[in-house]
């Protein structure tokens, strides 16, 4: 991902383990990084699914904030 700013920031759902979920951000794209085991949380907060990137996005910084 080319490009990316220098923000990351890894999440996990509490009492989780393992890598957790990352939220990337790409000017003013909020990308959200998971295992496919996690893909109703960036869902059920409002992104959006990238089928040819294969990944969550929005650009509402609301909804990014759902998932910290």
């Amino acid at each position: 991902m080319a490009g990316l700013a220098a923000c990351c920031l890894m999440i996990k759902a509490r009492g989780e383990r393992g890598i957790g979920m990352r939220l990337l951000v790409n000017g003013t794209r909020y990308i959200a990084e998971s295992q496919y085991e996690e893909r109703a949380i960036p869902k059920a907060a409002g992104f959006r699914w990238h089928s040819l990137r294969r990944e969550w996005w929005t650009e509402d910084p609301t909804k990014a904030m759902r998932l910290i």
